[in-house]
Formats: structure tokens, sequence, C-alpha cells
């Protein structure tokens, strides 16, 4: 037994931090899977995570923030639901509970509580005064003031929004938490590309099961246990079950996907390997799943800013697989595009019908326009268009379908006001623009992280004109990570 220790150890001294990390992160959430335990046992077993990867990165600021991204897609915890519309309004098949909004003490909650708090030691201290604050960083701090007025001074229920809104805090605060403690760390940003590949293959193992299954598997990490509605607009299929992972939406699903697929895309290029060309092939096969057309469009979009990246990985892959591999995969997709996406890419031509998806977002979006006409600079506050937005409606729309405007540049003109639209869409084009004037003179390494970027961006860009999905902060997380690194003179030891 001691012997059998004794080479475990030495085996683990050999694992690389990235390496072990992967494997680390891969085996939680299998865990997770097999073994469904309950929430509190989740917050368990995130601690006992924690503690390992501290032993091995031994690395205190490391650990937490590599830990942040590993608990990020476990949206479930302590839960704190705020009914805004009473059941009585809507129909009690559909809306047994009424509309309501909800607050999550998740594990990536309690770990950016232990961030802000080393933030603000760092601060008292003095060690940030010759911190470079930028000019995306001020955007993301006046935004979130222009929401907190919003929800404080507008909103008719003041106490839901200031929880709202403090439970927008955490993002924003392992934002600054990269930008600022983790600001000299050369390992980091590699850190958290691997830990977001390794998500997109548990997110996809997840979503094909519950696509076998065609529903939910009622896990604990699953925060949405029932079938989603789906069928009923002339230009969606009848009885498609969308597999939503641990969203709570296949749409939210499909646009993670979207998001981060470029940076599995960035490691291809770095390192050609079965393992992640795998995890790539399986998170294609996810998106497809999603039969969401918003995400389609916003990775084929920011597809485009990698298409040397793509081609080299094709012709890589094709030296180290067997014809006969390659030509099964491409088969196999073909088949795929041919049963699901291309019949939902068709059906989207009934949308401008009087029962298709375009023709109720027209009616939500004149809804939503009426409400930046009556308080354009501060908006109705977070979460209350829909309630706001019953008083007004005419078609009785948001009786029977109670969602806010699948729009996020409206509805966030609509929810916190213009200025709040503006520094949002300010901060998406200037990260961008930062980032390329840092790494137009880099090595072709670091002009590759502005090109993965720029097409997460993109596609984030491109989501928000179909979807009502705030995903400002998956932008700023990898802003901060690139950025961090780019302007690091340090040689790159990961």
């Amino acid at each position: 037994m001691n012997i059998f220790n004794l080479k475990l150890k030495n085996k683990l001294k050999k694992t690389t931090n990235s390496q072990f990390l992967v494997g680390s992160s891969i085996l939680f959430y299998l865990i997770l899977l097999t073994a469904n335990p309950s929430n509190k046992m989740i917050i368990l077993l995130a601690g006992l995570l924690f503690i390992i990867l501290f032993q091995k990165i031994k690395n205190i600021r490391t650990t937490l923030i590599c830990c942040f991204f590993i608990y990020s897609v476990i949206l479930t915890g302590k839960r704190y639901d705020f009914i805004i519309i009473p059941p009585e309004i809507f129909s009690i098949d559909f809306y047994p509970l009424g509309y309501y909004v909800s607050a999550i003490i998740s594990p990536s909650v309690i770990i950016s509580f232990v961030m802000a708090i080393i933030i603000i030691r760092e601060w008292i201290k003095g060690n940030l005064k010759n911190t470079n604050i930028i000019f995306p960083d001020i955007l993301l701090i006046v935004g979130t003031c222009l929401r907190f007025l919003s929800d404080f001074f507008i909103s008719p229920m003041q106490n839901i929004g200031i929880i709202l809104w403090i439970f927008s805090l955490p993002n924003l605060i392992a934002y600054f938490f990269i930008r600022l403690i983790c600001r000299n760390n050369n390992k980091v940003h590699m850190y958290c590309f691997l830990i977001l590949s390794s998500l997109i293959l548990i997110e996809s193992l997840l979503a094909i099961s519950q696509f076998i299954h065609r529903s939910p598997l009622g896990l604990s990490i699953e925060i949405q246990k029932n079938i989603e509605s789906f069928g009923e607009a002339a230009d969606e299929y009848a009885f498609r079950f969308r597999p939503v992972g641990t969203f709570d939406h296949a749409n939210m699903l499909g646009a993670y996907m979207a998001i981060y697929i470029p940076v599995l895309i960035y490691l291809l290029t770095l390192r050609i390997s079965i393992i992640k060309q795998t995890i790539l092939f399986f998170g294609l096969i996810t998106l497809g799943l999603t039969l969401s057309r918003s995400a389609w469009i916003g990775i084929c979009a920011g597809f485009l800013w990698q298409i040397s990246s793509l081609l080299k990985i094709i012709k890589n892959s094709m030296n180290k697989l067997h014809t006969i591999s390659v030509v099964l995969v491409c088969l196999l997709l073909c088949a795929f595009f041919v049963g699901i996406i291309f019949p939902r890419i068709s059906s989207s031509f009934f949308s401008l019908s009087d029962t298709g998806g375009m023709f109720v977002r027209t009616i939500q979006t004149s809804i939503a326009w009426r409400l930046i006409v009556r308080s354009p600079l501060l908006g109705t506050g977070t979460a209350m268009s829909v309630p706001m937005g019953l008083s007004i409606d005419e078609s009785g729309l948001l009786k029977y379908f109670p969602s806010p405007v699948h729009n996020q540049y409206v509805l966030l003109a609509a929810e916190n006001g213009i200025f709040a639209l503006l520094f949002y869409v300010l901060f998406l084009i200037s990260s961008v623009v930062v980032l390329y004037r840092i790494t137009k003179r880099k090595s072709i390494q670091k002009k590759g992280l502005w090109f993965i970027y720029a097409g997460s961006v993109t596609a984030i860009i491109l989501i928000g004109f179909f979807q009502p999905y705030d995903l400002e902060m998956n932008a700023a997380f990898l802003f901060a990570l690139i950025y961090n690194y780019v302007t690091k003179n340090k040689k790159n030891i990961t």
C-alpha cells in the first residue's frame, strides 16, 4: 500500500498544473453527474476541489480564479424566488407560480466573496496604487453604477431590484480580481482556457444525454427541471426536445458554445490533439442540437475571424488521422446537418406568419419601445419590463407569453436606460480595439488571441439581437485574461 501511495505521489508530482486542472475539472463534474449530490454536498465537494487544487498550484489567487471558472456553469445552490406577477394572471398549466425571478447562492458566488475580501485587503495595503485602470474597466464600473441607479430609484420593486443588482456583482468582482490581483500571473489565462474547454466537453455530454432521454435528467446541477415548451410557433418543430445542459434554456447553452468554442480552436492551433478535436466535435454537435439559430449565426460570423486557424486545424488533422476517419466524421456531420440543422433553417421562412417567432418578437419590441419612451434615462428597473409592459400591452401577448423582449439592446434600454445600453456597447467595441492595438505588433501566438476575442465578441453582439441575454461579462473575462497576458513582458512558461 505504501508503495502504491508513493507511486501515486510521484505521478502527481510529474503531472503539470494544466493537466491536473483539466483532469480535476472533468472528474469533479463526472462525480456530480453520476452521484447527483444535494446542493449542500456540491458546496462541500467544491470546497474539497479548491483545497486539492491549492495543494497542487500553491497559489491562492490562481486557485480562486480557476475555481471560479470551474464552478461558473453550476447555476444551482441556495435559491430565493421573488414573485413579480401573481399566478392568477396566467394559465395555471404553464405558469403555476406566476412570473418570478431568482437569486442563487452558487459556488462561484461564494468564491467571488473571497475575491472581494482580497481586493479590499490589497487596496488597504496600498498594493493597487500602481495599477493601470484602462478605458474598458471604467466602462464596466459606470455601467454597473447606472444599473444600480435604475434599480434603486426607478424600479417599482426596489427590494427585488437591489437584490438582483447585488447578485450581478460576483462576475464584476471576478473580472477585477483577474485584472488587478492576477495581473502579474503569466499562466492564469491558459489555465482558464483549458478549463473552459473542459466545460465544453461536460456541457456536451450532459446535453447529449438529455437529448437521448428527451428531457432533463433530474440532476441537482440542472437548473431547468422541466421540458421546455417548444413547437407551438409556425417556425418550430413540434415535439422536438432541445437540450439545455446546466442552463435554463437551450438558447443560452447555444450562446455558451458560440462564445467559447473559438477558445478551443485557439488551443488547437497551438497543439493538435485527438482530445481537443473530440471536444470540438462534441461541442459543435451540441450547438446543433440546441436548434439555436442565433447561436449558429453568431459562431459562423465569429469563425470568419479564424478562417486561417480553421484551415490549419483541418490540414493538420488530415495529416494525423487516417483518411477513413476523416471521411466518416464528414459523413456524420453531413447527416446531422440534413437531419436537424437544415430543417430548422428552412422553417425560419414561416417566422413572419401570425404564429411565427418574428411576429411575437415584433410585438415584444413595440411594447419595450413604449417603455423606453416613458423612461429613457434609467428605464423601468431590472426584470421590470414584463410587469410594466402588462399595463400597456393591448395585444394581450404578455398574459400568455410573459417574457422579456428577445433583443438584449432593446431590453437593456427598457430596463436600465439608454446610457446603460451605451456603456454596454462601448465596452464590447472598445475592448476589441484595445486588444487589437496591443497585439498588432506582437507574436503570431498573441495575435491569435485577438482573433479569438474578436470572434467571441462578434458572436455576443449578433446573439444580442435575437436573445435577452446579458453576455457582457463573458466577453469581459476573456478580455481581462488576454489583456493581462499580452501586456506582461515575461516569457510565457505555461
